[in-house]
C-alpha cells in the first residue's frame, strides 16, 4: 500500500461564477447620502482553480452545473458565486 507521500498530486478544482455587473451613481437622497444603482449585464465568466475559464459570455451560453461539476470535481462546495447570490 502506498504512503501519503507516494500518492500522485492532482489539481484542486473550485469553480467561481463572476457575473458582469454595471453601475452608475444616483443623485444624493434627501439626507445627502450617495448611492449606486447596479444591474446585471446578462454576461458572466466562470473560472476554476485549475485554470479553466469560459471567458466573458452571455449567461445563456454558460455550461450547465452538471457538466461543470463533472469536469471539475471538488471536495468543497463545487461552485461559488461572487455576487452574493446562491
Amino acid at each position: 500500500m502506498a504512503t501519503a507521500t507516494e500518492q500522485p498530486w492532482a489539481l484542486d478544482h473550485h469553480l467561481y461564477v463572476l457575473p458582469c455587473i454595471e453601475s452608475r451613481p444616483l443623485p444624493p437622497d434627501t439626507d445627502g447620502n450617495h448611492w449606486m444603482e447596479r444591474r446585471h449585464t446578462g454576461k458572466a465568466t466562470i473560472v476554476c482553480a485549475c485554470g479553466y475559464t469560459t471567458g466573458l459570455v452571455d449567461t445563456t451560453d454558460l455550461p450547465d452545473r452538471a457538466t461543470l461539476t463533472a469536469a471539475h470535481p471538488s471536495t468543497r462546495d463545487p461552485i461559488t458565486r461572487l455576487d452574493g447570490t446562491a
